[in-house]
């Protein structure tokens, strides 16, 4: 890379380069030169677990031109990243980026003078434990500069592309509340008895938790005549919520009448709740005679 990093107006070689051998004796070195060829800087990585292998340019305002480089640790999947400085012809850290799920990108989105980091992270969270890495969420995530205190801060951003900082504190779910959001749940799914998997999610994601929706995968269509999500009635539901309050059960009483035999009676529904960064959402539905 040929790279004013020493910001005074002259470009510098910087070299990047690693032996081939990936294992516990694989090195990493950066070396900067001037435009003669002399040495000013130089940074070995001897750690296996630290394997550089590629460079970008970054720019922010307190620094000005820095380095970005990717690092895949270990040899395995996924790559980080760590933000360099040149002070005093020594290379120091900024910042450790963490690992993305597909391309990271820098760009100066807010045309601060500081570029950002952007990425993808798996959203891991109680309502994902059941959801496969190969169907994952990802959370989109970006690192800026903080000017005042020298520092990138990291924001993520959900689904539905609000800012997880910014987002209001998730309240105790209420009786009302809980039976309309079953309510509103049943008659959004039950609207269409068949619909593609992406209409399926898109409608239900902020109604149920991902662990239920990939529950009811389907490459082609989701049949919602399988998912048991009646309606219920205040004055027969009750809800109570674990001891640490981030999960809830609303236990519900419905009449039935079978057709076929004339038989009728209640049917006891359960309904589970769990507090997610979205909201409350129904994570499971069961029923006893």
């Amino acid at each position: 890379m040929i790279y004013d990093l020493t910001n005074d107006g002259t470009s510098e070689i910087i070299i990047l380069a690693w032996n081939a051998r990936m294992g516990e004796d694989s090195r990493g070195y950066i070396g900067i030169y001037s435009k003669t060829g002399k040495l000013i800087a130089v940074q070995k990585y001897e750690n296996y677990e630290f394997i550089p292998f590629q460079l970008h340019q970054l720019k922010n305002k307190t620094h000005k031109n820095c380095l970005a480089l990717d690092n895949l640790p270990g040899g395995s999947g996924g790559s980080n990243m760590v933000i360099l400085a040149l002070r005093n012809n020594k290379l120091i850290t900024l910042a450790q980026i963490d690992s993305s799920e597909g391309t990271r990108v820098i760009k100066d989105s807010d045309k601060d003078g500081n570029d950002e980091i952007y990425g993808y992270e798996w959203y891991l969270a109680e309502e994902t434990r059941n959801v496969a890495h190969s169907v994952a969420i990802y959370d989109k995530y970006m690192y800026k500069w903080d000017s005042v205190n020298k520092k990138y801060l990291k924001y993520v951003y959900g689904q539905d592309g609000k800012r997880d900082d910014l987002r209001p504190h998730i309240g105790k779910l209420s009786l009302t509340e809980a039976v309309n959001l079953v309510n509103n749940a049943s008659k959004k799914i039950y609207k269409t008895p068949s619909i593609s998997f992406t209409s399926y999610k898109n409608n239900m994601q902020y109604l149920l938790t991902y662990n239920l929706i990939y529950e009811k995968y389907s490459e082609s269509l989701v049949d919602t005549n399988s998912i048991y999500l009646p309606e219920l009635e205040k004055n027969t539901s009750q809800l109570s919520f674990s001891s640490d309050g981030n999960k809830a059960t609303l236990h519900g009483k419905i009449k039935y009448e079978d057709y076929d035999t004339g038989e009728s009676g209640v049917m006891n529904t359960y309904i589970i709740f769990l507090k997610t960064k979205y909201g409350w959402k129904i994570d499971n539905t069961s029923y006893k005679i």
